[in-house]
Order: C-alpha cells, then sequence, then structure tokens
C-alpha cells in the first residue's frame, strides 16, 4: 500500500495525490483458499452472478457495484479494500468525510 501511494505520489506529484480520491485494491499474492487465482489476482475472478449484459460477473465489476457510492460521498484520501470478500452496508449510513483511510 505504502510503495504504490509512494510511486503514484513520485509520478503525478504529492499535492495532487493528497487533493484525490484513490482506491486501492489488494488483488494479487499467494492464495491458500483459492491457489488457482494466485496467478492473475483474485480480483480478477468471477463470481457465481451476472451482469445484465448476461456476461459473468468479476470480483473487481462486483466491487465497483459494491462500493459505486463512495467517490461522491467520500474527502480526498485512500480508500483501500481487498480482493475476495464481499462487503454488504448501507453508504448513506458511513461517514466518509474525513480526510485520509477508508479501509473496507
Amino acid at each position: 500500500t505504502m510503495f504504490a501511494l509512494r510511486e503514484m505520489a513520485r509520478k503525478y506529484g504529492r499535492e495532487r495525490i493528497l487533493a484525490s480520491k484513490v482506491c486501492l485494491i489488494h488483488a494479487g499474492g499467494h492464495s491458500k483458499r483459492i491457489p488457482n487465482h494466485s496467478a492473475y489476482g483474485k480480483i480478477f475472478s468471477t463470481v457465481p452472478m451476472q451482469m445484465p449484459t448476461g456476461h459473468a460477473c468479476s470480483m473487481l465489476e462486483l466491487k465497483f457495484i459494491m462500493f459505486v457510492d463512495f467517490p461522491a460521498l467520500m474527502a480526498p484520501g485512500v480508500w483501500l479494500t481487498c480482493s475476495d470478500d464481499i462487503v454488504f452496508f448501507d453508504s448513506n449510513m458511513c461517514d466518509f468525510t474525513r480526510k485520509g483511510f477508508t479501509a473496507l
């Protein structure tokens, strides 16, 4: 996480990153539960759900659906999540106005 943020700050400038809304998804690495997804990352694995178009849904697409309200509700900062969980919550009940990290 810190390496990714440091590289983004190096490439885009620290002030630009501090003023932005950044989403970081921990998506790769060694998986003990589903080792067949270790090579490409769990974020690209399919879930037993179809998109309205009829195509299979990946965890990345599911994350975008679950967190669609976040960018409009959050202050500049980092939103951190992992790729192998499904989170159910009411975004209207959450306070995303503080600067810094929001981890789910």
